[in-house]
């Protein structure tokens, strides 16, 4: 049983019964005083008729709080992103890939092909 104000991600495109699109919809504080009660104004609404959800289109969820090393996040703050990005070299730390290349003239003559091992990846 979900917890409310639980956000799930689902692999289609409707509510299940029970549950609603974060599509940062305002919803009637009269008609949903259960969920008004732990997420507030949050997300937006007046708070004397209407709260709103959270607008989650185009965005990934993260976890509240604080970790070592990491930026505390307060419940409902928004985080900067891009929707597409270009990795640049400058962003990418030194690193290295092992592997094997061996080339070989083919003139039909017949010769053995290297073939790698199974340890072998490319991506």
């Amino acid at each position: 049983m979900p917890y409310v104000g639980q956000i799930e991600i689902f692999g289609f495109n409707f509510a299940p019964s029970g549950w609603a699109i974060c599509a940062g919809q305002l919803l009637s504080i009269d008609q949903n005083r259960e969920l008004f009660s732990v997420i507030g104004t949050t997300f937006g609404g007046n708070g004397l008729t209407t709260f709103a959800l959270p607008d989650m289109r185009g965005c990934t969820p993260i976890g509240q709080g604080k970790g070592a090393g990491l930026t505390p996040r307060p419940m409902g703050s928004p985080v900067a992103g891009e929707e597409t990005h270009s990795v640049l070299v400058t962003e990418t730390p030194f690193h290295a890939h092992n592997g094997a290349l061996r080339a070989r003239y083919d003139d039909n003559t017949g010769g053995n092909s290297y073939i790698p091992d199974k340890t072998m990846v490319l991506a």
